[in-house]
């Protein structure tokens, strides 16, 4: 009886994430994209549901319709304002668009509604049914959301499969060109499916938005669990889909009641799914990879003058600067540290990963564990370790994985790290953090609280040897083995280049990068307090990849860039006294990513 019990409450998870899903299927069939942005338009149908009802007081089937008409106007912008002029762009450039989409909308979010959970009235009766017998109780939502995602999936299923519209979205994503031929306009059939998917999301946003509170993170990363199970239906099954997200709500529920550990819950079902898809992946990549057009990558050429002008005037700045831009400085210095971990994985190894944050937080954990039982920088080199052999771990889904598939992979094993350690009270030390000792270096004091400056010069120091690394990368023998397997991996593997050994070893670079700024990152404060720390999310992986993909994710100098972008940072400081300017920074970067 007990099971009966978790397996009907992990029934309104599951339809939830199949509604979803149907979503990002509908999209997919009409455009050929996979929208990493769905959660978010999931949550921007939420919240305008939530203006309607709690602020404006409006019916709440009114509301209803308002947020499902909002979120069919997002898809329409989305697909004819962003994604038609990029038509002819690789299939990467396209992925990070909706990223930077994601970045916009949850970034509008926090402006307007702040950080903090919002209560939302259901819009289905909460009162409880018997099942079964009088034993047995679930609540009345649960059950309807379950048929509500039934009788979407027989309806999609139906009209794809037997009207002249799903016909003609067959045929655009088998050939736009024989399609237009026959009169069919794959710009029009991407732009209805858009809005379709769209309407989808913000109805699975509604629905779930009274259940788990209105919080922009979480229902952004909605979207990782219905991306897993459509991409292991291969987008095309909407019944599949439908049996696997009910399959992964209801093993949640059951690994909830049966092992109370913070993150199973989610995280074992995450780690089947990223199994399946790795095992079902294949060691080369089709013929098709080859026309993907990888983004630019600068030659990395150092020039010894410029670099000792650039650390001279960087380091006047540190050591003439205020308590509170001496912070801003380290910050930013840390996290364009971060950014060199994009470049290295992204923009050389051509691997879309969406991990670094999550690495640079497990290696802030590790390190303030380690604090007070070696020196500095003994701790700072094994919370990079820490990271980099995490990274390694991240990268297996890359020897039989890549593309969109493999940005799944990493963002869902992101989201198991973060739930299972870093959001764990057991390894984060709590509301209080880790205490962490004082940094010195060979007896010279670097407190941040005391010492802002020094500490900041010390954190510029580790950016330019790092930096220079990079660039060194990029010259050398493994770079140019690595551009070769980015460039094409069939040919770089028949000229007999270790195609799996690179990969793996640039994950596991990119990851020990990323935990360097992620100690330094802790370290700026007494006490790694993770919860308090914006750079360490699920989320903020994706902000990465985008702010370094403004300034170029294939050159040294886009890191540096894109780095200044993200809150916290030295552009914070200076819009500092501007009206809460420094608030807009992430959307900002979004904007300006979309444009580029």
């Amino acid at each position: 009886m007990e099971i009966l019990r978790f397996v009907l409450l992990g029934l309104s998870a599951g339809a939830i994430y199949a509604i979803l899903a149907q979503g990002l299927i509908v999209i997919y069939r009409g455009s050929g994209l996979v929208n990493f942005s769905q959660g978010a338009i999931a949550m921007a149908g939420a919240y305008v549901y939530y203006e309607f009802t709690v602020k404006q007081g409006q019916p709440r089937f009114l509301a209803l319709l308002i947020a499902l008409a909002s979120c069919a106007v997002i898809g329409l912008v989305i697909q004819l304002l962003v994604l038609r002029p990029m038509r002819q762009s690789s299939a990467l450039a396209r992925v990070v668009a909706t990223l930077a989409i994601t970045v916009v909308l949850q970034s509008l979010a926090f402006l307007i509604y702040g950080y903090d959970p919002l209560p939302v009235p259901s819009l289905l009766p909460t009162g409880t049914v018997q099942v079964f017998s009088d034993q047995l109780s679930v609540g009345a939502d649960t059950l309807i959301i379950f048929a509500i995602a039934g009788a979407v999936t027989i309806g999609l299923a139906i009209m794809y499969g037997r009207t002249p519209f799903g016909r003609a979205t067959a045929a655009v994503a088998e050939n736009q060109l024989v399609a237009a031929s026959l009169g069919h306009s794959p710009t029009t059939i991407a732009t209805l499916n858009w809005v379709l998917g769209s309407v989808l999301a913000g109805m699975a946003g509604v629905l779930i938005a009274p259940i788990i509170f209105l919080e922009p993170t979480v229902l952004v990363l909605l979207v990782v669990p219905a991306l897993a199970a459509a991409m292991l239906a291969e987008f095309s099954s909407f019944g599949l889909t439908f049996a696997l997200t009910i399959g992964l709500g209801i093993a949640s529920a059951q690994i909830n009641r049966w092992v109370p550990d913070t993150g199973w819950a989610t995280t074992a079902p995450f780690l089947v799914i990223v199994i399946a898809l790795t095992l079902r992946g294949s060691v080369l990549p089709l013929r098709s990879f080859v026309l993907d057009r990888p983004p630019r990558v600068g030659d990395a050429r150092v020039r010894p003058l410029l670099v000792a002008g650039c650390f001279g005037l960087a380091s006047l700045a540190v050591f003439t600067a205020t308590p509170n831009c001496a912070l801003a400085l380290t910050i930013n210095f840390a996290l364009a540290i971060v950014c060199l971990s994009s470049v290295v994985i992204i923009g050389y190894a051509g691997q879309l990963s969406l991990a670094a944050s999550t690495m640079a937080g497990l290696s802030a954990v590790v390190a303030a564990h380690m604090s007070g039982h070696a020196p500095f920088l003994v701790v700072l080199g094994l919370g990079a370790l820490a990271a980099g052999c995490c990274g390694a771990l991240i990268g297996i889904p890359a020897l039989r994985t890549r593309g969109v598939t493999l940005a799944i992979a990493t963002l869902a094993l992101s989201a198991a790290i973060s739930s299972t350690i870093l959001l764990n009270s057991k390894y984060n030390g709590g509301a209080d953090g880790i205490l962490v000792e004082k940094p010195q270096i060979f007896g010279w004091d670097i407190d941040p609280l005391f010492h802002g400056n020094r500490y900041a010069f010390v954190v510029l120091v580790c950016l330019t040897v790092i930096a220079l690394a990079v660039a060194n990368l990029r010259r050398g023998r493994t770079g140019r083995r690595l551009l070769a397997i980015r460039a094409n991996e069939r040919a770089s593997a028949a000229l007999g280049v270790p195609t799996s050994a690179l990969k793996a070893y640039a994950f596991t670079l990119s990851a020990t990068i990323a935990g360097v700024g992620g100690v330094l990152i802790g370290f700026s404060s007494t006490a790694v307090q993770i919860n308090a720390i914006p750079y360490f999310t699920v989320f903020s992986g994706i902000l990465i990849v985008a702010v370094t993909a403004v300034g170029g994710v294939g050159y040294i100098g886009g890191a540096l860039m894109g780095s200044t972008l993200l809150a916290g940072g030295i552009g914070n400081e200076l819009l500092r006294n501007w009206s809460g300017s420094a608030d807009y920074l992430p959307l900002i970067g979004g904007i300006v990513l979309i444009i580029t």
